[in-house]
């Protein structure tokens, strides 16, 4: 397969990405536009078709185009107990959002709404548990919290602290979490612009 860059003609920032039996899935960042949370399907991450949205709109955004910075950023999508799991922060509203389905090609998201700020967040199951990894001020530390066995919200207590990058040289310092379980080992992924550039 000949294959050139860039494979899609469009701006999908942010994307996350999940395998479901022979199917790869990923979301992407929309911001203020509406519907939101763009669900593509792919079966050989090269020819991708956009198959469903998260939402179709969030309450406060009723002026489209209202600014760069505003809305649903940096979803994290994945699957447990046979559902699927969507959370991202609205970083203008200080809120963020908890969505699931059991079809995520037709559109019946359920939606949980969080006070706060859970910045870049990623969802992680490891079959012994469910938790977020978020930042909370941006860019920076890392901290990790339980979920409820329900995924209804978050465990009392379990909110600690996880790993806080050196700084030392760095213009933008570990953004955009994106985790792993596999195997028995944990994956953190993260982005790092040293001053200077890259």
């Amino acid at each position: 397969m000949h294959i050139e860059n860039p494979i899609l003609w469009s701006d999908y920032p942010d994307p996350d990405l999940i395998r479901v039996g022979d199917a790869y899935y990923m979301v992407s960042t929309t911001m203020f536009f509406m519907p939101g949370g763009p669900i593509l399907k792919s079966y050989d991450l090269v020819h991708w078709e956009l198959v469903s949205y998260i939402f179709d709109r969030i309450e406060g955004y009723d002026t489209v185009g209202a600014g760069y910075g505003r809305g649903q950023w940096a979803t994290s999508l994945r699957t447990y107990n046979g559902r699927f799991f969507a959370f991202f922060t609205c970083l203008d509203l200080k809120k963020s959002f908890l969505y699931s389905t059991d079809d995520l090609e037709k559109s019946n998201w359920t939606r949980i709404d969080f006070e706060g700020m859970y910045h870049d967040a990623s969802l992680l199951f490891d079959g012994k548990g469910a938790y977020l990894i978020y930042q909370p001020g941006g860019a920076g530390d890392v901290r990790l919290v339980e979920w409820e066995a329900d995924m209804s919200g978050f465990r009392p207590g379990t909110d600690r602290f996880l790993l806080s990058p050196p700084s030392e040289g760095m213009a933008l310092r570990c953004e955009g979490c994106r985790a792993l379980y596999k195997d028995g080992w944990y994956y953190l992924f993260f982005i790092d612009i040293p001053r200077g550039g890259i």
